[in-house]
């Protein structure tokens, strides 16, 4: 039987280093890799106030005058993005699934999808500040997968 293996991968030194440990650990086996990147649509964050409600913060979607996120010609730049940085990890796959939205949502819902064995992420550090402002991946697959995962430091 073979072993199925999703890499979650981003433009980061935890991702490269999460597909380097794939690469070597499981340089021996038989298993089928998927190299997987999930571009998130950009945030941004708006500050209102409001009669009776106060003063608050609420996300609201990107909105570029020159692409719209909806639009055809963002997904293809963005789906090129997600490409390249699977080429650049050094990932030894033929198998790339490349998702734009939430990559917690979508890293939990290919890995039952697929059906695969072990999710690998990479870890990265990150301070309380930018965790607020930008969540960690890895933890929130931690919380929603239902399958195994590996954290690679």
């Amino acid at each position: 039987m073979k072993l199925r293996i999703l890499v979650a991968l981003d433009d980061s030194d935890a991702s490269r280093r999460a597909a380097q440990f794939v690469n070597r650990f499981f340089r021996n086996v038989d298993a089928e890799v998927l190299g997987m990147n999930v571009a998130a649509l950009p945030t941004s964050w708006m500050l209102a106030t409001s009669a009776g409600t106060g003063t608050g913060v609420w996300p609201f979607p990107f909105m570029d005058s020159d692409e719209h996120p909806a639009s055809a010609a963002f997904d293809d730049r963005v789906l090129e993005g997600a490409t390249r940085v699977i080429e650049e990890s050094g990932l030894q796959t033929e198998n790339q699934v490349l998702e734009l939205g939430d990559p917690v949502a979508a890293i939990a819902e290919t890995a039952e999808e697929r059906n695969v064995d072990l999710v690998v992420l990479g870890a990265s550090e990150k301070g309380w500040w930018s965790r607020l402002l930008d969540p960690s991946v890895t933890a929130g697959v931690l919380d929603e997968a239902r399958r195994p995962v590996l954290v690679v430091p």
